[in-house]
């Protein structure tokens, strides 16, 4: 008679066929289902046979007598685990399934890593952990999950003004630094220096090689030029308007005695002389505006009167300037300060220096 270990075996598995009569040849009916290797050579009483494909097979023993018995071997089904990945990151998640349905999965560590009845594996720790699906039949397929670190928690301000920069920083070494927007945040993929482009929100990662990585917002606030009117260049007494397109801020100057500036944004030269107007936004970005403050020449000295034909001359202890005629009822010399009378009236005469003061 022919005995065995195991009349049933799952695909992959192996067990081992004897004949109470040695020196005979073990040989398969249908060789797809099954593998025979006669153990000792072509004629033997032992063989070992191997699971090949699910099925049932007859194994065939002839003694060398020419006599025959046979034996049935069933191949139950084994199925490879399928997964996305082998490669979890701490505090993910990812599923793996198999073909072969109702099956047991189990985990050999869940302390690292658990898997749901679903087959939905979760890394908790850092490891190498094996996923099992054990079938109806006791056939057992397994998968070794390895579960990575993620970084530590991303550290630095979380807002920066555009045209500005911040730095975000992270303990674990040998990531890389991306932004989800580079048209609102630019970042170093190596340095992590971020630079405000546009105001919005973008999304920075740090991730590892292994894919494992963390993230965090960076908020980039809006930093608009001032503008001025009329001109940034004034005159002691002169008024000039500055403007934001970024509502709710705060103005200031940086020396009070050159000019003063309102909670408005009029600016008001005082004496002569340059200082820096700062507009600082909610959120505390600043934009800066340079102006001058020129002097107004010394008042003029002369006659302020003049007939009809005759000349007069005025002049002012400020030299650079030109003499002009408001209405033209006069004929003013440009360099010289004289006055020719022409057409009866009133005029005003200027004396002006080149910054228009």
């Amino acid at each position: 008679p022919i005995t065995a270990l195991d009349s049933t075996i799952c695909k992959y598995d192996s067990t081992i066929l004897t004949s109470g009569t040695p020196g005979g040849l073990w040989t398969p009916v249908v060789s797809p289902f099954v593998a025979v290797i006669n153990l000792g050579g072509s004629i033997t009483s032992d063989a070992k046979i191997i699971g090949l494909a699910m099925g049932v097979e007859t194994i065939t023993y002839t003694t060398p007598l020419g006599c025959t018995r046979t034996f049935t071997v069933t191949v139950d089904p084994i199925e490879p685990i399928s997964f996305n990945t082998d490669q979890l990151c701490k505090g993910s998640c990812d599923s793996v399934w198999d073909v072969v349905p109702g099956g047991i999965w189990g985990s050999s560590n869940p302390a690292k890593a658990t898997i749901t009845s679903t087959g939905i594996v979760c890394g908790l720790d850092t490891g190498v952990v094996t996923i099992s699906y054990l079938m109806s039949t006791g056939c057992l397929a397994t998968l070794q999950i390895t579960v990575n670190p993620i970084p530590d928690g991303i550290e630095g301000d979380t807002s920066v003004c555009v045209g500005l920069t911040t730095t975000f920083s992270d303990a674990d070494t040998g990531g890389v630094w991306t932004s989800s927007n580079p048209g609102i945040a630019s970042i170093d993929s190596t340095t992590g220096v971020i630079t405000g482009v546009y105001p919005g929100i973008a999304i920075i990662t740090y991730a590892f090689p292994t894919g494992c990585f963390v993230t965090e917002d960076i908020i980039v606030h809006p930093r608009a030029p001032i503008t001025i009117t009329p001109d940034d260049q004034l005159c002691v007494g002169d008024t000039s308007y500055v403007f934001d397109t970024t509502t709710g801020g705060v103005w200031s100057i940086s020396d009070s005695t050159v000019a003063s500036i309102s909670v408005t944004g009029m600016v008001i030269g005082l004496t002569p002389g340059t200082a820096i107007i700062s507009y600082t936004t909610p959120a505390l970005c600043v934009s800066i505006l340079p102006i001058t403050v020129n002097p107004n020449p010394s008042p003029i000295t002369g006659k302020d009167s003049v007939c009809q034909g005759d000349t007069i001359m005025l002049s002012d202890v400020d030299t650079g300037g030109v003499w002009t005629s408001r209405f033209g009822f006069t004929t003013v010399g440009l360099l010289d300060g004289s006055v020719l009378g022409g057409i009866v009236g009133i005029d005003s005469i200027y004396y002006t220096f080149p910054t228009g003061c």
